[in-house]
């Protein structure tokens, strides 16, 4: 997976590793040893596995990164994702637009067993972030009437989950985050105390954005009967956040809690309802102690959140519903490559369809890159139609002026089931040009796209090979399936696709760079051939969900 294997490193049962042998060619000094005709080499890897005893060692972490500030968003989420994390009380700054620019901290990198167990919040496990300033201040709830009743200085009546307070932090606050870091938020399960109305027990949320509670901030250390575990009823069911843990923050020393706005010491407000009152939410001091007010009282406001970590891959692709797909994938919990699944188009038949990428490297994030084989991609395997990529023998203005693109945005994407089509996402394409002068590579936002030359096939051949006719061939990368099964130009059959089970030609979206007529298609073989524009071949497209 991209680690050198460690000695004695454990391969857990069930568990699969993805292992990449280099082999390096030896340097030769004096060119006239090289041979002059072609060479065959026949390689053979083997690779010895014993099962040991507990000697063995999991596999190594990755140390924390220091770079937490001037790494992008888009870099730390694929960092948290593909299992690294950043060192705790990192900061970085974030403009959230109106509200201001404030500073955001690592708060939390553990996810202890606890975090397993029923009824307890995940608001303090796996990687959390909390704002390290006071956004705004302004009043968990508004006085008024409430079920019937009046309160001048409003209630906690129904806790966290109905007060003023959680529909604004999870809309203007959440919306004002840069876009890149909102699609990264998890939904956290989050558990609350509750006042002292009648049959009123611990409140249960699902928030993108929330504040902390009692626990999260402070170790309770005191002897007594009223502490702050007796004034929050959920203390038991969340845990500190590792930064106050290892900065030590107890209800006896509690001066690591203070947070500022504009500089200056100011109280902010925690999620739990005080259990003794129906008016009153807890908050922290300007000191950094535990403290109440009543609801209506205008205090700090500075949320938390969680970015997904590593999930481990799920195999029901087949038989899970599109919605159970799409929320897995959004979630984090991808799907094994290569897996397929069967989707009806309709009058278009039955077709299938093919996890082809899952992963987003760091090229996926360059400027001018497309976006085709980044992310969660599926492909169909066999041929929908078939159909010419334009009516005239022509490639000038490439994909993006087909009627062949149209097409596929049209006729077919409308033949998807709908619970489908609502987790197909944009994708910025780039896509190849003709010889006509003037021109350059193309770029689209498609929600279908037909696969280019590289997304399929590595090039192997020097001189002449797929790379001197796709000019976009070096914007764009393999999918992940065909790298799997070691597709090349030397070795094509892996591109095979089908039509009833016969072999069959379909086509690419890029254009050939040789000429104004020729766009690039896979032939019988799996091998690549370009011809006219107007020539009939299989129709098998691709789109991302996310």
């Amino acid at each position: 997976n991209g680690a050198v294997i460690d000695q004695k490193q454990k391969l857990d049962a069930g568990d699969t590793e993805k292992l990449r042998i280099a082999f390096i060619y030896k340097e030769i000094q004096d060119t006239t040893e090289y041979p002059d005709t072609d060479q065959s080499f026949t390689i053979s890897v083997q690779i010895d596995y014993v099962q040991k005893d507990n000697t063995a060692t999991d596999k190594p972490a990755p140390p924390p990164l220091t770079s937490f500030a001037t790494d992008s968003w888009e870099t730390i989420v694929s960092t948290i994702q593909a299992g690294g994390t950043y060192v705790l009380g990192s900061t970085k700054q974030i403009d959230l637009g109106t509200l201001g620019t404030h500073t955001i901290r690592v708060a939390n990198t553990s996810t202890p067993d606890e975090c397993e167990g029923a009824n307890f919040s995940e608001t303090a496990c796996g990687f959390v972030l909390e704002f390290v300033d006071i956004i705004v201040e302004q009043t968990m709830n508004t006085g008024g009437h409430y079920k019937g009743y009046g309160y001048e200085y409003a209630w906690n009546i129904d806790g966290w989950p109905l007060s003023e307070m959680r529909s604004f932090v999870n809309a203007s606050i959440y919306n004002a985050l840069p876009a890149v870091l909102r699609d990264a938020i998890i939904d956290t399960t989050v558990i609350s105390g509750h006042g002292s109305t009648s049959g009123e027990t611990n409140f249960t949320s699902v928030d993108k954005l929330y504040l902390l509670s009692s626990h999260e901030l402070w170790e309770d250390v005191s002897d007594l009967s009223g502490g702050i575990d007796y004034y929050d009823t959920a203390y038991p069911n969340t845990r500190q956040l590792d930064y106050y843990k290892d900065l030590g923050v107890t209800s006896e020393d509690y001066s690591g809690a203070i947070k500022q706005n504009n500089g200056v010491d100011t109280k902010w407000w925690l999620r739990n309802a005080m259990s003794n009152s129906t008016v009153y939410f807890m908050a922290v001091n300007d000191d950094g102690d535990w403290y109440y007010d009543y609801a209506e009282t205008d205090y700090g406001v500075s949320p938390a959140f969680r970015l997904a970590g590593p999930v481990s891959n799920v195999n029901t692709f087949d038989a899970d519903s599109w919605e159970t797909i799409i929320s897995n994938v959004r979630a984090g919990n991808l799907y094994d490559v290569g897996l397929t699944k069967t989707v009806d188009l309709g009058s278009l038949g039955a077709h299938t369809v093919r996890v082809a990428n899952t992963s987003t490297p760091s090229e996926c994030e360059e400027e001018g890159f497309s976006q085709t084989a980044c992310g969660f991609v599926l492909e169909f395997v066999d041929a929908i139609t078939f159909r010419p990529v334009n009516s005239t023998d022509t490639n000038v203005g490439g994909w993006p002026a087909s009627e062949l693109r149209t097409y596929i945005n049209s006729t077919i994407y409308d033949a998807l089931p709908s619970a489908l089509k609502s987790g197909i996402i944009d994708t910025t394409v780039v896509s190849g040009h003709g010889s006509t002068s003037g021109e350059t590579n193309f770029t689209s936002t498609d929600k279908l796209y037909l696969l280019s030359t590289h997304e399929v096939w590595e090039d192997d051949i020097s001189g002449q090979g797929i790379d001197d006719y796709d000019s976009a061939y070096n914007s764009t990368r393999q999918l992940d399936y065909y790298e799997s099964i070691g597709v090349s130009t030397y070795n094509p059959s892996g591109a095979i696709k089908h039509d009833k089970s016969s072999n069959v030609q379909w086509w690419l979206r890029s254009a050939d760079s040789s000429n104004t007529n020729y766009f690039f298609y896979a032939d019988y073989n799996g091998g690549w051939y370009k011809y006219n524009a107007s020539f009939n071949c299989r129709v098998t497209p691709a789109f991302r969900i996310g």
